[in-house]
């Protein structure tokens, strides 16, 4: 059985802030570590696809819409693919934490798996408690013998380059993440549709996310349980397809502006026909789903507060577009009425709520 050593490889703000010509790496910072074992790697990522394969499938209720949309795609000529990691944070050289990726999943136009990893970051750089455990079910042991940082980052910054469209929900996050540089985010720019930027009608908000936007478009909710980038790039892969013929010239009609302190992004028109469907659907469950309402960071206390709390206000989002303009994905028809009645997911309106000191002031309600 072959082994492959390992590198220890030590990270340092100053790296960090070193864009463009990101080197992560020196000579002389590198330590020998313990050998990893690729298969083992392998057969715990093959785990994670036998576990996630069923919730990868398309929606049922919108299957054929999909498929259809898939030849579509593929007709254009434009060749595809949707990313979405799971992160953790660790501790730089200095001390202070980043987000790194710990685990990536890439499908391509048919949402075929074109690259799975999880990802090794130095012992010394884990920070137990804030590794993430709670959101993607990842313990450091169970990527001890993943490839390391640096590899992944040039493989995914090479698969990039094959295609026409990267698909994304988050226009930064992911990138930053990956320790991108920012010239060569500005080259992949004409090729990223963020979906969590083109569904949004939040008004002060750049993105709806992931699992909202799958909620309303698709009839399917997401990350009830823990976080998995193969179910997450599949349905940000289903999210693009479902509204194709608009998001594939987003680029037409989007200007470009400063996102955070480093990064350029599109600036996406406001979706006021999301804020059709929101509102319709909102007409008869109330407010989001309990599942919606809270993070697996929360505390119970937390918690509780949020689930007894109403998460939907109307007047938070944009105004909603005439019904009779609204294009076929955004109709809110019997079918996704049905499949909301029968999930039971309508709400009553929030018991008064006495607050909690662990909670919060801003969450506080007097």
């Amino acid at each position: 059985m072959s082994k492959i050593p390992r590198q220890y490889i030590p990270y340092s703000q100053e790296q960090m802030n070193s864009w463009p010509g990101l080197n992560l790496v020196s000579s002389a910072e590198q330590q020998q570590e313990p050998e990893r074992d690729p298969n083992l790697n392998k057969k715990l990522l093959d785990e994670k696809v036998s576990q996630s394969a069923q919730a990868m499938a398309p929606p049922k209720d919108y299957h054929d819409e999909i498929l259809k949309a898939m030849a579509e795609v593929k007709k254009s000529g434009l060749n595809v693919c949707a990313m979405d990691m799971e992160l953790a944070r660790i501790r730089m050289k200095d001390g202070s934490p980043v987000s790194v990726p710990v685990w990536i999943s890439i499908v391509d136009g048919s949402c075929k798996l074109v690259y799975h990893e999880f990802i090794r970051h130095p012992d010394s750089s884990i920070i137990e408690y804030d590794y993430g455990t709670e959101c993607h079910g990842l313990k450091p042991k169970d990527v001890e013998h993943a490839k390391d940082f640096h590899c992944a980052k040039e493989e995914v910054e090479k698969l990039f380059k094959q295609y026409d469209r990267i698909i994304v929900s988050g226009q930064i996050n992911d990138f930053a993440s990956l320790f991108i540089s920012i010239e060569d985010h500005l080259k992949l720019l004409p090729k990223i549709v963020c979906v969590s930027s083109y569904y949004n009608c939040r008004k002060s908000s750049d993105g709806l996310g992931i699992k909202f936007c799958a909620f309303l478009m698709l009839n399917v909710i997401l990350q009830d349980e823990t976080h998995s980038p193969l179910v997450d790039a599949a349905y940000t892969l289903y999210l693009y397809l479902i509204d194709f013929e608009n998001q594939r010239t987003i680029s037409k009609f989007t200007k470009t502006k400063r996102l955070g302190k480093k990064y350029h992004g599109y600036v996406y028109p406001k979706n006021e026909h999301m804020s059709s469907l929101l509102r319709e659907t909102m007409d008869l469950i109330n407010d989001w789903p309990q599942s919606f309402k809270y993070n697996a960071y929360d505390s119970e206390a937390s918690r509780y507060y949020k689930m007894n709390s109403q998460k939907f206000k109307a007047e938070d989002y944009v105004t909603a577009s005439a019904k009779n303009s609204v294009p076929r994905p955004y109709i809110f028809d019997e079918l996704r009425k049905k499949t909301l009645t029968s999930q039971n997911l309508r709400q009553p309106p929030p018991p008064p709520v006495e607050p909690t000191y662990d909670v919060g002031w801003d969450q506080c309600t007097w």
